[in-house]
């Protein structure tokens, strides 16, 4: 079963010339040989990883609260804590750690909160996070994990069975229905009950997205998501609760499709569009957002093809006109980084590859040799010297391996011992 296409007023001039501009730069980036195309994407990918770290410097960016001997039984994973600054904070009664849980407040494009992502909960944090629902009078969850992935559990059943009902801590639920749409996605309606108020919660689960690994297919992932968007259109003020395993990973390159999406149905993209800004900033926000090298490629394809899918339900040529596209010109794709995302939407313009298989190679002396190319920048020369002295770890995924020691520096340079193991989400 597909989704339905969006049915919206055309597009302004404005918006579809920033559309064919993107385009555009994807398919001239085509044209280049793969292997180098996705050097490009790992450069970038690089790049937001080596900025990210230095957050663990800045007082801004404390993981206190994540950090905390009493609530470190909390995590999943020792090195994935919400940022003190905009982590969702409950309100319970008790202990003063009673406030904690692994969530973070995340940005909509319009500035308001748009996505809160989180953990899948844990067995002994299931009650908190309905308090979270409850609280943030949430109606949709969107879940894109597995319960359990590889033989190992990467989330707690936090719903009833099929006309069951369950207390989680004051709050009761009931699965009022349950709709397995196709193989990729089911779709649960469960009733909400706390005091005297009862509201209707609606969880979309998308099943086709490995652990360790992207969707074999974009397509089912942009009907997922325009599915979600029928249910709860980006004009509402509530925010989606975003989860995968560590709410890193997975979340963060749902929230940056659905980010991108609600860009063109606001009229707010502009030329100099950004994926590479718009992940910089979901960083800022939660650690490790859109976690993989291979979920940043993933990302540049879907948004590729969302912009496509929208230009196509108007009829619209995917081509810029000539004098537009002589114009365009390209940058390395990292931007400059702004204040805030919509400086930077408007000013920063990115080679936009849709890149070729996740699985090229990457190693450090690829991605040295194309950061020192004859015609490199100075910046790309730089980097170039820092994978030098980082070494392997420059290139490795945020999230620790199982076979790392028991104590780690976490996002926020706090250490603190294992609770959990580490894998890639």
């Amino acid at each position: 079963m597909e989704a339905t296409r969006p049915t919206t007023a055309e597009p302004s001039p404005a918006t579809i010339s920033a559309v064919q501009k993107f385009l555009a730069e994807v398919d001239s980036k085509n044209r280049d040989a793969e292997s180098s195309a996705f050097s490009e994407y790992a450069m970038q990918f690089l790049k937001i990883r080596l900025e990210s770290d230095d957050f663990r410097e800045m007082t801004d960016f404390t993981c206190d609260a994540g950090g905390a001997m009493e609530n470190l039984i909390k995590n999943r994973y020792r090195d994935v804590l919400p940022y003190d600054f905009n982590r969702v904070k409950l309100r319970l009664s008790g202990s003063s750690a009673s406030d904690y849980i692994n969530a973070s407040y995340i940005n909509g494009c319009d500035g308001r909160v748009g996505y809160i992502a989180t953990q899948g909960p844990l067995e002994h944090t299931v009650d908190a996070f309905w308090s979270m629902i409850a609280q943030c009078r949430v109606k949709t969850i969107i879940m894109l994990c597995e319960l359990v992935e590889d033989g190992k559990t990467k989330c707690s059943k936090y719903w009833p069975s099929i006309k069951e009902k369950k207390s989680y801590g004051n709050i009761k639920v009931s699965l009022v229905e349950e709709s397995k749409l196709n193989i990729h996605y089911t779709v649960r309606r469960m009733s909400l009950r706390q005091d005297n108020e009862k509201r209707e919660v609606k969880q979309f689960h998308f099943h086709q997205w490995p652990d360790h690994s992207t969707p074999e297919e974009i397509g089912p992932l942009l009907d997922f998501l325009e599915l979600v968007r029928e249910h709860q259109p980006e004009t509402n003020a509530e925010p989606l609760v975003v989860h995968c395993s560590a709410g890193c990973g997975r979340t963060g390159t749902f929230c940056a499709l659905d980010y991108a999406r609600c860009l063109f149905k606001t009229e707010k993209l502009a030329a100099g569009f950004s994926v590479y800004g718009l992940v910089y900033d979901l960083r800022k926000q939660r650690p490790a957002m859109v976690q993989t090298r291979e979920q940043y490629v993933l990302l540049h394809q879907s948004i590729y093809m969302l912009f496509k899918r929208f230009l196509d339900v108007f009829g619209l040529s995917v081509e810029m006109p000539a004098a537009a596209a002589a114009a365009s010109t390209t940058n390395d794709g990292s931007g400059e980084q702004t204040k805030d995302a919509a400086a930077r939407n408007e000013t920063t313009t990115e080679v936009t590859t849709a890149p070729p298989a996740a699985s090229a190679k990457c190693d450090n002396a690829s991605l040295r040799q194309n950061a020192c190319n004859s015609n490199a920048s100075p910046e790309r020369n730089e980097l170039a010297n820092t994978i030098d002295k980082k070494g392997e770890s420059a290139v490795d995924d945020d999230v620790e391996s199982e076979s790392q020691h028991e104590k780690v520096q976490s996002c926020c340079g706090t250490t603190v011992p294992m609770t959990d193991q580490i894998v890639n989400v």
